[in-house]
């Protein structure tokens, strides 16, 4: 295919050494698409060991433009940090444990160049266990869908990691950059402020690789979960106030990590408010999904 776009491709890395980060670093050298640019963001900081070791050798493979941070200050720092740097008309973001399949870019520039209102693509993948070599789907097939709206975003994450999305330009200069205040749920908070404004298209096929290996991955503090979709629901008041049925996931997985942190009386606070806005869903629109569930209900007795 005419390779019509340049894309750049973002690969933001912590805690690694190089020879846990060269499978990702190689997946986007052999993408069929030829027109890309790779930024790897090393956020260890100047100097330390792992920035050393990662320097001596990335600067021997060509084709990579190394940007090191003189601290660690986290994943949404990096990869703003990125976003800056490059030059390409769409972005694309790949962490350093995970890996693309080789036509990654290919399929999914393919939509952007038929399509000029879509603000985000993103696409199926694998985990796979690389000790072992056993791989599963990463998100059901039915949870996925063509076309997602903000209101489809306000109940559930479809993107998920960063490693999917594919992003122009242009829409970081209309919704802004990533969040850096926000400890967890960056990606998330982001794909929702894009899918106020533009489409969020997905391709049909598994294009990443999300790599489960005994090394260090980024864990999620229960603390910081709770932080992240808090804030999420405070940008978005106005989409639950409209959407309250949609309010309910967000809600369940704060119960979830207060339950985590032993904090049962805020648990149980948060299970008494799912069923408020399940009860306010359900006045509000008894015809929609949250009414036919209880009607079903009643049947079934």
């Amino acid at each position: 295919m005419t390779d019509g776009f340049l894309v750049s491709c973002i690969i933001t890395t912590f805690g690694r050494k190089y020879s846990e980060i060269v499978r990702s670093i190689t997946s986007v050298l052999k993408q069929n698409y030829k027109s890309l640019e790779l930024i790897l963001i090393d956020d260890n900081g100047v100097g330390s060991a792992l920035q050393k070791d990662i320097e001596k050798n990335v600067r021997k493979v060509k084709g990579v433009k190394y940007i090191p941070l003189d601290g660690n200050y986290g994943a949404q720092v990096a990869r703003n940090t990125g976003i800056r740097a490059s030059r390409g008309e769409l972005i694309a973001f790949l962490d350093d444990d995970d890996e693309w399949m080789s036509n990654k870019i290919s399929e999914q520039v393919k939509i952007f160049a038929k399509e000029k209102d879509v603000g985000l693509i993103y696409c199926k993948g694998v985990y796979r266990n690389i000790e072992t070599g056993e791989e599963r789907a990463y998100i059901a097939d039915d949870v996925y869908r063509d076309s997602v709206t903000y209101r489809d975003m306000l109940g559930v994450d479809y993107v998920g990691t960063t490693t999917q999305a594919m992003i122009p330009r242009g829409v970081f200069d209309r919704v802004g950059l990533f969040d850096e205040s926000l400890p967890a749920r960056q990606d998330y908070e982001m794909w929702l402020r894009i899918s106020q404004k533009y489409v969020i298209r997905y391709v049909d096929d598994k294009l990443f690789v999300h790599n489960i290996h005994s090394g260090e991955q980024i864990s999620k503090d229960p603390r910081k979960v709770i932080i992240g979709y808090k804030t999420i629901l405070e940008k978005n008041s106005a989409g639950y106030r409209k959407y309250p049925l949609e309010r309910i996931n967000v809600l369940g997985t704060i119960r979830y990590n207060y339950h985590l942190l032993g904090q049962n009386i805020l648990a149980f606070v948060y299970t008494v408010k799912i069923l408020f806005y399940f009860t306010l869903a359900i006045f509000l629109n008894p015809r929609g999904a949250a009414g036919k569930f209880v009607r079903k209900l009643r049947r079934d007795r």
